[in-house]
């Protein structure tokens, strides 16, 4: 491992934590996947319609939206573990009391503190790599959200198992109260992380003037918007328009979700090693485009189960590098100044999971195919968003720390 601020002469503490920011992920990936992947059982389980159980995501994004505003503040201000430790618990408190209260309104509530949580680790998470590796933070977060899409895959998987064994899908949601309660003692044992910085971050003024400065900022943050919202909405109903539109069951329905997920993470893995060669928004762009010919596939042969599910998997190949990439172009063009692009990043990225989901569960029900088409048009301006990245990255000198 590169010698990185937080390292001690032994590297322990901060190798200890970011393992545990790898289980933090393998969560949060498990929380975006197992909401949708278990739809057509909830509708029985909780006796709520499609419409009504798009408020399990609206609320989790809510809760994203609300702490993602002072994730990087509070980060700043206490360090990330702290922050991570918060987080882990948190999990484990929203997580660990869903299957045993199958009542809808309760759900919506720990919805909430499940996103809350889900941005705590998110930033935490995101902030401590940042830290440890200042020269090749493309690998080390790929390598980061590769445990995301690890959770992510595991969601839909043990869904099917459960169903097929007859026991109650809700147990899923046992399995991150269990890694969450794992990943609080480890972080707990840690103490401190020698070096970490706990002082008052710039403020949202300072964050606002970075802002200002850069005009890459503002095209990253509304690319990510793009992004997560065509990845959120996607993941969230492919089982379900599956279950509707082919007629499938529920245990096979959802695993499609897992299909998207598998995409997604084996690009990240083959892709890993080239980044730091590649002209990352080249990459976003590509990505952007291929992805509106793979989603639309979905959309045009959704009769068919098989193509259908290759769909799926191609559409998150096309995404699949999209969030590290972001990342990693952040750092690039602010170094130290990470936090303060991270918070508009994670900030956009709350508002697009928090609207896209939503509003799609409220025209699923009438239009399922149109629903899900709007992944296309949402990939399409992904791309229009990277092509005008690049112009304006293209025209930094390397060491710009906040383009014009």
């Amino acid at each position: 491992m590169p010698r990185g601020l937080w390292q001690t002469a032994d590297g322990t503490a901060a190798r200890t934590a970011e393992r545990l920011s790898w289980l933090g992920y393998a969560i949060i990936g498990l929380m975006a996947t197992a909401y949708g992947s278990a739809l057509p059982e909830l509708v029985h389980h909780l006796r709520a319609s499609y419409g009504e159980l798009s408020l399990l995501f609206a609320m989790q994004s809510l809760g994203n939206t609300v702490t993602y505003f002072y994730a990087n503040h509070l980060v700043d201000r206490q360090g990330t573990r702290r922050v991570l430790l918060l987080g882990f618990w948190l999990f484990l408190v929203s997580t660990g009391l869903l299957p045993v209260i199958p009542r809808f309104s309760i759900w919506v509530l720990l919805a909430f503190v499940a996103g809350v949580a889900f941005a705590l680790v998110d930033v935490g998470g995101s902030r401590l790599i940042s830290d440890l590796y200042r020269r090749q933070q493309a690998q080390a977060f790929n390598r980061l959200n590769l445990w995301f899409g690890v959770g992510a895959i595991s969601a839909p998987l043990a869904v099917g198992l459960l169903h097929g064994t007859g026991l109650p899908v809700a147990l899923v949601f046992g399995l991150a109260a269990a890694l969450a309660l794992i990943g609080a003692l480890g972080l707990t044992a840690i103490k401190e992380l020698p070096g970490e910085p706990a002082q008052p971050g710039p403020g949202l003024r300072g964050n606002f003037d970075l802002w200002r400065e850069a005009g890459w900022l503002r095209s990253l943050t509304w690319l990510v918007f793009l992004y997560v919202a065509a990845e959120s909405g996607f993941s969230a109903w492919i089982a379900a328009f599956v279950h509707v539109r082919a007629g499938l069951p529920d245990a096979i329905a959802s695993l499609y979700p897992a299909a998207y997920q598998v995409g997604l993470t084996v690009v990240r893995v083959l892709i890993g090693p080239r980044l730091p060669f590649l002209r990352l928004e080249r990459v976003l762009l590509l990505g952007g485009a291929a992805a509106v010919g793979a989603s639309g596939f979905v959309v045009a042969f959704g009769h068919s189960p098989l193509v259908v599910l290759f769909g799926a998997g191609l559409t998150g190949a096309c995404l699949g590098p999209a969030f590290p990439i972001v990342l990693t172009v952040a750092g690039r063009e602010a170094p130290r100044r990470e936090g303060q692009a991270f918070f508009f990043i994670f900030t956009s990225l709350a508002v697009a999971a928090l609207v896209v989901p939503w509003a799609e569960g409220q025209i699923f029900a009438q239009v399922p195919e149109l629903a899900m088409a709007v992944t296309s048009v949402l990939a399409a301006g992904m791309a229009v968003a990277a092509a005008r990245l690049g112009r304006q990255t293209a025209a930094l000198p390397p060491d710009a720390s906040a383009g014009a």
